[in-house]
């Protein structure tokens, strides 16, 4: 086998991969200006000078922290509007004190064994609005989403779980979006 064939299997499966392991979500630095452009057409959005985003992860999962991280560095002096506070979540049972209460934003990375449901809870109680790149956790009650549909990002709202959390999105919010009927 020559070095070029070799060289192109190895480039066709780095390419592949991340594809074939479900990694395929919106690059940070765009989740974050969809999201500065979102609020902006949410007529109950707190209007503050910065937006404080609590960024839900687990320490010991790579694709949570990876997602952290890059939403981390994506907003640095890029988004000087916005907050992002990383919180470990080590368990379930205690989301609620582990969200400070100067949050307006609950933003849930992929996580592993820990109940969605819990964290929406959170966020309807505390009147919360709750974003995720997972189109799983949108369809569980998780409010807003934004994901990789046909290459491009595609906003998903899934309107009753969002109204429960306070949200109330513009008609043109509404027309750009993708509604999702999941779990209210």
């Amino acid at each position: 086998m020559t070095f070029q064939r070799l060289l192109l299997m190895f480039v066709l499966a780095a390419v592949a991969l991340p594809i074939v392991a479900g990694d395929l979500l919106v690059p940070g630095d765009t989740q974050l200006r969809i999201l500065q452009r979102v609020w902006t057409l949410d007529r109950t959005f707190p209007r503050r000078r910065t937006v404080q985003v609590v960024i839900l992860y687990q320490a010991k999962y790579d694709r949570s922290v990876r997602m952290m991280e890059e939403l981390k560095v994506s907003a640095g002096d890029k988004q000087p509007a916005m907050h992002l506070i990383p919180v470990d979540l080590a368990d379930s049972i205690s989301i609620g004190s582990q969200i400070p209460a100067e949050t307006d934003v609950v933003y849930i990375t992929p996580l592993r064994a820990i109940s969605i449901a819990h964290i929406i809870r959170e966020t309807r109680l505390r009147h919360l609005r709750s974003v995720t790149a997972m189109a799983e956790y949108v369809n569980e009650g998780v409010g807003l989403g934004i994901i990789v549909d046909r290459d491009r990002p595609t906003i998903l709202i899934n309107l009753e779980a969002a109204e429960r959390e306070g949200a109330d999105y513009s008609a043109q919010l509404l027309k750009l979006a993708m509604l999702v009927k999941g779990q209210p």
